[in-house]
């Protein structure tokens, strides 16, 4: 039931919190199994039903008293406001109105709007805009006001807002005495339609419910109670397979459940209009065509530019005559290429181009490798305490694994599903399995040969991925030194230590080919040539540099 409904709530729903509810029912669903085994295991002796309960109905209860009246503190601070309608707007030059209310602009800029003779305390302001062309606009908004202490108008900080954010549209002010007037500062777009549906202050502020918020708060709480410094949870060994591997599971599918919400909180990324977002796609596309290049139109003023990546330049060529590039696409012998590493081309995007013909959402891919990597972290914790501390109770394992996963940053790559993101999580998912797999590959005084040419294998495709990461394969080093050079030699460690390196000799054959036919270098992925904010080009490494920052001589 709970893949089933992740599946269904992640590509069909479009409504974050029926997604979130959905996936929410379904890990109570799965949680609720294993309370069975729970039960049935007697791993926790005060985990009965009904402490169970107890403690399920206190948590609500928390959950909703602070939901209700730490969270919506401004709901009752505000129920004895008067709202008072701000409807003598002067339009300062530059708005053309069209209709009651509705206003075009020509140009993008700063506009203003001016209210005078106000004369009132001001508690909050509620300024309701949209743009009839684009209801997901975002506004940025600056108030200029007096109050009796400032008889000319001050400026306050910058705030946003987005009609379709519930609550963005009210702003709360900390003035002295009352306000004699407001000039409203607003950042628009050109070829706008704006209508003003609402200016007011003192504004009663609606109660608002965020489910999401009330889920974490809920999941804390319960986190604290099964945490708590004596509950048994602390007295099980981590190895103890039989009795910790439903909680572990439990744990597990939790994390699944908060990166799959994570991952849908950013409409911006669900489908995006950055065009250099689809780099990995439109690289699909070419091999199936047989080609490295990007299969998409250079400009001929782009070829004849002296330096291509002078992002001035460019910018100077584009007010004049227009020219179109792809930002932050290789570019290279009057040919478009994309830098980043091939691997999730080769394992994604292009299987999928070929057996559907259309392109693949990063978003999609980054929530695969994205749990794929919390599975394989978990695994690398477990695989050290196996290893090394047996004596870990599945209390701290969880708390660790937890400490790590967080600490990783894949929850803010979750957050960000884009195309940038893609070779970094996929980096993190290959070293995580790789390392554990180089773990637990040592059992009774020897390798497990398939175990180390694996993990390999996985360490080694970093280098298509995102090849910074390749600095986790030093830890090999510390990992097998001893057995390889401190004890016996014999025929079967030949073959071991040929199973560590063959991975990366397969590896770097292809890829060095692949960056040759492309850069004319074995070693040049191409990032030097990609067209960006600065001409990387000429960027280079200066070591002087670098000591004079970080040594005092």
């Amino acid at each position: 039931m709970f893949f089933i409904s992740l599946i269904l709530t992640f590509y069909i729903n479009n409504d974050k919190y029926n997604m979130i509810f959905g996936a929410f029912l379904s890990n109570i669903t799965v949680l609720a199994i294993f309370s069975k085994i729970f039960f049935k295991t007697k791993i926790d002796s005060s985990l009965n039903f009904k402490n169970i309960m107890k403690y399920f109905i206190f948590s609500l209860s928390i959950t909703f008293s602070l939901e209700i009246f730490l969270f919506n503190f401004r709901h009752f601070e505000s129920l004895s406001y008067n709202e008072i309608f701000l409807n003598d707007i002067n339009i300062l030059d530059g708005l053309t109105e069209v209709e009651d209310n509705i206003y075009k602009v020509d140009q993008e800029g700063k506009y203003y709007l001016e209210i005078l003779n106000i004369n009132h305390e001001i508690k909050n302001v509620d300024i309701e805009l949209e743009n009839l062309l684009d209801v997901n606009e975002i506004f940025d908004i600056k108030l200029n006001v007096t109050d009796e202490a400032n008889k000319e108008y001050f400026g306050l900080p910058e705030y946003k807002y987005c009609k379709k954010i519930d609550g963005s549209y009210i702003h709360h002010l900390h003035l002295s005495g009352k306000t004699d007037k407001i000039l409203i500062e607003l950042e628009l777009n050109d070829n706008g339609l704006y209508k003003i549906n609402n200016i007011s202050i003192n504004k009663k502020v609606p109660l608002m419910i965020e489910p999401l918020r009330m889920i974490f708060i809920f999941v804390i709480i319960l986190l604290c109670f099964f945490f708590r410094p004596k509950s048994d949870l602390y007295k099980i060994k981590a190895i103890d397979y039989k009795k910790t591997m439903p909680i572990i599971l439990t744990f597990i599918i939790s994390e699944m459940f908060l990166l799959i919400v994570i991952v849908n909180l950013n409409p911006t990324f669900y489908e995006p209009d950055f065009l250099h977002h689809n780099q990995y796609n439109m690289l699909a596309e070419s091999f199936s065509k047989g080609k490295l290049s990007l299969d998409y139109p250079v400009s001929d003023t782009l070829k004849q530019m002296d330096n291509p990546y002078d992002t001035n330049e460019r910018a100077k060529l584009n007010l004049v005559e227009n020219i179109d590039f792809l930002w932050d696409a290789s570019f290279y012998n009057g040919r478009y290429y994309v830098y980043f590493g091939v691997v999730p081309v080769l394992t994604f995007y292009l299987p999928y181009y070929l057996i559907t013909g259309n392109y693949l959402s990063n978003q999609v891919v980054v929530a695969i490798i994205g749990i794929l990597t919390m599975f394989s972290s978990v695994y690398l914790i477990y695989s050290i305490i196996k290893r090394w501390f047996k004596k870990t109770s599945v209390g701290i394992f969880i708390l660790l694994a937890l400490l790590f996963v967080s600490s990783s940053g894949l929850f803010y790559i979750m957050k960000r599903p884009d195309l940038y993101s893609v070779p970094i999580v996929y980096s993190m998912l290959l070293t995580t399995f790789g390392l554990s797999l180089w773990i637990n590959a040592y059992k009774n005084n020897k390798l497990s040969m398939a175990k180390l040419f694996i993990g390999s294998l996985c360490m080694a495709l970093v280098a298509g991925c995102r090849p910074q990461f390749l600095l986790g394969s030093f830890f090999v080093i510390p990992m097998y030194y001893r057995y390889f050079f401190k004890e016996k030699w014999n025929k079967r460690k030949t073959y071991e230590i040929l199973s560590l390196i063959l991975p990366y000799v397969i590896v770097a054959i292809p890829l060095m080919i692949y960056n040759y036919l492309r850069f004319s270098s074995p070693f040049d992925f191409g990032a030097n040539y990609n067209l960006t904010t600065n001409d990387m080009t000429k960027r280079g490494f200066f070591c002087r540099e670098y000591l004079q920052d970080f040594i005092i001589i």
